[in-house]
């Protein structure tokens, strides 16, 4: 009996159903946030300007070229006060631009998941016929799987979310990817532990790896379990739709064996491989040298065996892929169609 072919998903239903997968490539910020500032140069500046922008900033702040230093600074403690003071003065400033930066951050992170709500819950709740995305994209130049990403920031990250991300520093691109790590517990685990990670700005190495840490997890999520459930490039316009329940889970396994074997065949991987083996000597200055040498034997049977094992069932993969050759489209009775003549044949 043949399978009841699942119903098609139209644009006005799918994230009711399930938000199509989108692969995210691009770093750094969406170049339509970025507001460009124009930097001076020493064209544009002089002793003066520099003086009163200083001014501007530090409050009662006076500074005379002509002035006797040394008759202002009776002794070093004078002086010393003097140094101290000011870099006080420094470090207050720039504690509160940076405060203030990091909230505006986090604020406006925030504001792109409001974004992403009020699309969701417009093209929800709206009746914009079945082009809204098509529209949308044309209107906003931008592409229809952005609309759709915009609208996972919402359906899939909270407002708190965004704005902890936001003030540690990550970007609506971070955003839109980490929306696309659909197991509920690893994006909630990926963005916990980075907030965990970052408790305040004292060590700049180590927000840095914690940043570097985050876009590894997202990337190695989507790379182990991506398969979009969509017939058609959304970029190239076309209609998520769901597909069989076989399709999904061939494309599934495809995906699961080619990371497999690119670790496997991976260049630098086996050249550190090879390195290692052919490198290898023990030393009887080496406590125990025959000990550990019969760990490193012992260790090179049982990889040796796995490799064994590993080519006779590579070898059977093969054969069942190069089976697919045979496969064509069947009508519900199992008949094969000709694809040139539309006929039908007996299986």
């Amino acid at each position: 009996m043949a399978k009841k072919k699942k119903e098609e998903v139209t644009t006005e239903t799918a994230v009711a159903v399930e938000l199509p997968a989108q692969v995210i490539t691009e770093t750094g910020e969406d170049q339509s946030l970025i507001e460009i500032i124009e930097l001076p140069g020493y064209e544009d500046l002089n002793d003066s300007k520099v003086l009163g922008n200083v001014k501007e900033v530090f409050k009662g702040f006076d500074y005379d070229a002509t002035e006797n230093m040394g008759k202002k600074f009776e002794d070093t403690k004078a002086l010393a006060q003097y140094v101290e003071h000011s870099m006080k003065d420094i470090r207050t400033i720039r504690s509160r631009a940076e405060a203030s930066e990091l909230l505006q951050r986090g604020a406006s992170m925030a504001r792109f998941w409001y974004i992403g709500d009020s699309l969701d819950k417009a093209l929800t709740q709206g009746t914009y016929g079945t082009a809204a995305y098509n529209k949308l994209a044309t209107e906003m130049k931008k592409s229809v799987p952005y609309i759709y990403q915009l609208r996972a920031v919402a359906a899939r990250l909270t407002v708190v979310d965004c704005y902890l991300l936001g003030i540690r520093g990550c970007d609506t691109t971070t955003l839109r990817k980490l929306a696309q790590v659909k197991d509920d517990d690893t994006r909630k685990n990926i963005i916990k532990a980075f907030v965990t990670l970052i408790k305040d700005t004292s060590d700049r190495d180590a927000i840095d790896r914690a940043r570097k840490a985050l876009t590894a997890a997202i990337n190695m999520d989507q790379k182990s379990d991506f398969i979009d459930v969509s017939t058609s490039d959304p970029s190239q316009g076309g209609s998520p739709v769901e597909v069989t329940e076989e399709y999904q889970d061939i494309m599934r396994q495809f995906n699961k064996w080619q990371k497999m074997l690119k670790k496997v065949i991976n260049e630098e991987a086996c050249d550190e491989f090879y390195n290692a083996l052919d490198g290898f000597f023990m030393s009887d200055t080496v406590p125990d040298a025959e000990t550990h040498l019969d760990d490193v034997k012992a260790e090179a049977e049982t990889t040796r065996s796995l490799l064994e094992a590993a080519i006779t069932v590579l070898k059977d993969n093969i054969e069942h892929i190069d089976s697919l050759s045979g496969v064509a489209v069947t009508d519900a009775d199992g008949n094969k169609i000709n694809a040139s003549t539309n006929a039908k044949t007996s299986r």
